[in-house]
């Protein structure tokens, strides 16, 4: 089961420090960018998304996604749904 957390707010700095914090902690170095993967909700589509969750870790256990500004592309609740749906 993924784990989801939703980073929110207006002080961008300590949003900033803390996804450098969970690359941190949740990668190896040397692995780091094969399995991290950063979206911005603004110009990806639900393929991109899709395709970055089910991606598989490469040397790793788990993948990490990072998505900015996702409440964005969702003009009425309905969309939620389905942009959440994974």
């Amino acid at each position: 089961m993924p784990t989801i957390f939703l980073l929110y707010g207006n002080d961008e700095f300590a949003i900033t420090r803390k996804l450098k914090d969970f690359e941190s902690e949740f990668t190896d170095p040397t692995t780091a960018d094969m399995n991290t993967t950063r979206l911005e909700a603004r110009s990806m589509t639900e393929n991109d998304l899709n395709n970055a969750v089910n991606a598989m870790p490469f040397l790793a256990p788990k993948r990490l996604v990072y998505i900015a500004y996702p409440s964005v592309n969702l003009p009425s609740p309905m969309p939620a749904k389905s942009f959440w749906n994974f």
